[in-house]
């Protein structure tokens, strides 16, 4: 049976045991390729999958509910995915460590811990992408800066001075790559088979992907693939609601939320957030991903603001005397030895029994009542 469109592929490519990733358009993670360690078992998801990677013999994945789940080989402890590791957007496998990279900004690790991979500099914050190598980490900064750590015995970890203006990142067996926001590559570290030597006429590169022995670059960008479409939601008067899309894009990427046709003014990240909620905001919500490749359009999100009722209790008394008689409705709000009586009326009864409301015990805690006849 054919393999349905995918949007996320994913190759091992430390070892000469190949096995390989794709993610389908409807979330589903399939695994094929050599399966020695249970790499190719890929674990049962409630949750559609959005990014997966490829370790030595392990594999580590992510879902739309920013949950990870990993399998395979675990000599080293690569798949015991750390207890309460939640609201994660990317991983990565190294030969026998993950990442993973949080919506904070912060950076996980676990696995083989004696080669400093899993090290994440205590510093480190702000990071938009990840990549494992076979012994070594690296993170791009939101400041389109790189940090590495881990093993250096090829300078692998060591990031060439004034490197900046990085968009993206990408790790090999000893080696490292990184894309810069005018396409070019910037390698460093172990150079077998010429894997750091970049062709002198590579045009500008879109993707740079980083193999054991052997580098991939794409030269120009697909157009963004929705992964996951804003959510539709109910809420009352007043709330808050946050609308998000995950998108799999060759950056730079753009976004464009829509209000029905038109534009949201402003509202040009992947999260809208609409803030004291009245009537008017209801209606169909929708963003637009787009970069050089071209431009997407998510899936409708409705919003509907129920209105509110403000509902307040008000006290109902019930008068019990003679018709025609005027009575004095009185009250405290603590009983003790001497209570001060306060009038709230002077009501002749036309019915027996008869209903009083204390419009003004709203709000109070607790009153006492009394009726007596007015003199």
């Amino acid at each position: 049976m054919p393999l349905p469109r995918t949007v996320v592929i994913d190759t091992n490519v430390f070892d000469q045991h190949a096995y390989h990733f794709a993610i389908t358009a409807a979330g589903t993670l399939r695994a094929w390729g050599d399966n020695s360690y249970g790499q190719c078992n890929v674990p049962s998801s409630p949750c559609a999958f959005t990014v997966a990677a490829a370790g030595l013999w392990h594999g580590v994945a992510a879902t739309t509910g920013g949950n990870v789940l990993a399998w395979g080989y675990n000599y080293y402890g690569q798949t015991n995915v750390p207890g309460g590791l939640t609201n994660v957007v990317s991983v990565s496998a190294g030969a026998s460590h993950c990442l993973a990279l949080k919506g904070d900004g912060s950076v996980v690790a676990w696995g083989r811990t004696d080669v400093g991979a899993c090290n994440v500099p205590a510093d480190l914050t702000n990071a938009v992408a990840i990549a494992a190598g076979a012994n070594h980490s690296l993170a791009l900064r939101a400041d389109a800066t790189v940090v590495a750590w881990g093993r250096n015995d090829d300078g692998e970890s060591t990031v060439p001075p004034g490197l900046t203006n990085v968009v993206a990142v990408s790790a090999g067996n000893n080696y490292s790559m990184a894309l810069t926001a005018d396409g070019a590559v910037v390698p460093w570290g172990w150079n077998g088979n010429n894997t750091t030597n970049v062709p002198a006429d590579l045009p500008p590169v879109k993707i740079v992907n980083a193999g054991w022995s052997h580098v991939l670059a794409l030269v120009s960008s697909p157009p963004p693939t929705i992964l996951a479409n804003p959510s539709s939601q109910t809420l009352p008067i007043g709330a808050t609601a946050n609308l998000l899309v995950r998108a799999l894009a060759v950056p730079p990427v753009t976004y464009q939320w829509y209000f029905g046709t038109n534009a949201i003014p402003a509202a040009t990240k992947s999260t809208l957030t609409l803030t004291n909620l009245q009537p008017s905001h209801s209606g169909a919500y929708s963003v637009v991903v787009s970069n050089e490749g071209g431009a997407k359009t998510s899936a409708p999100a409705m919003l509907s603001v129920l209105p509110a009722l403000d509902i307040q209790m008000v006290p109902a008394l019930t008068m019990q005397g003679q018709v025609g008689v005027t009575y004095s409705v009185q009250y405290v709000n603590v009983v003790g030895p001497t209570n001060a009586w306060v009038t709230l009326a002077d009501v002749t009864l036309t019915n027996n029994p008869q209903f009083y409301c204390d419009l003004s015990a709203i709000g109070q805690p607790a009153r006492f009542y009394r009726l007596l006849q007015a003199r």
